[in-house]
C-alpha cells in the first residue's frame, strides 16, 4: 500500500505536468489566420489541459471531482486529445473555404464523442477518428492537384517531435 503523501505527490505532479502545454496554447491564441478557427483549437487545448489534469489528479487518489471519477475524466481527456489531432489535420488541409474545415471539425467531434462513449478503452475508438482526419490533407491536395505550401523544415521537425512524443506515450 502506497503512503498517502506518495499518492498526493503523484496526483499533484502529474496534474501540474499538464501545464507544460501553456506555451503552445499561448502560441495558438494568436489572432486567427485566414481560417478564423482560433477559438475552436484554443478551446480544445484548454479543455484537454483541464480534463487531463483532473484525470491525473483523480486516478492515484481514487477521488471524484465534479462528481466524476478518473475513468470519466479519462474519457474526456481522450476526446480532447483526439480533437487536437483533428485540429492539426484540418489546419494542414489549408482549406480555402473556411466552412469546409468547420464542418469537418464538428462532424469529427460528434464521431469522436460517439466512439469514446461506446468504448473509451478500445484502441479502434481512438484511432478511427485520428486516421479519418489524417486523410483530410491528402484528399484536399489530391483534389486540388497541387503540392501543399508548407514550411517543410518545420513540418518534418514537428513530425519528428511527434514521433518522440509517441515513443514516450507508448512506454508510459
Amino acid at each position: 500500500m502506497r503512503k498517502v503523501w506518495e499518492l498526493w505527490t503523484t496526483a499533484i505532479l502529474n496534474s501540474l505536468s499538464n501545464f507544460l502545454v501553456l506555451p503552445a496554447i499561448r502560441i495558438a491564441h494568436r489572432p486567427p489566420l485566414r481560417d478564423g478557427t482560433m477559438e475552436f483549437r484554443v478551446m480544445f487545448a484548454i479543455f484537454g489541459l483541464i480534463s487531463s489534469s483532473l484525470y491525473h489528479f483523480c486516478e492515484p487518489l481514487g477521488i471524484r471531482v465534479l462528481n466524476m471519477n478518473d475513468g470519466q475524466w479519462h474519457r474526456l481527456d481522450n476526446v480532447a486529445a483526439i480533437m487536437c489531432f483533428v485540429n492539426l489535420f484540418v489546419y494542414l488541409s489549408d482549406f480555402r473555404e473556411e466552412w469546409h474545415g468547420e464542418y469537418l471539425k464538428y462532424f469529427m467531434l460528434g464521431l469522436t464523442l460517439i466512439l469514446q462513449e461506446s468504448g473509451p478503452w478500445e484502441l479502434k475508438n481512438t484511432l478511427v477518428p485520428i486516421l479519418i482526419a489524417a486523410c483530410f490533407p491528402f484528399l484536399r491536395y489530391i483534389l486540388a492537384r497541387k503540392k501543399p505550401d508548407y514550411d517543410w523544415r518545420n513540418f518534418y521537425l514537428g513530425w519528428g517531435l511527434m514521433g518522440v512524443a509517441f515513443v514516450f506515450f507508448v512506454n508510459g
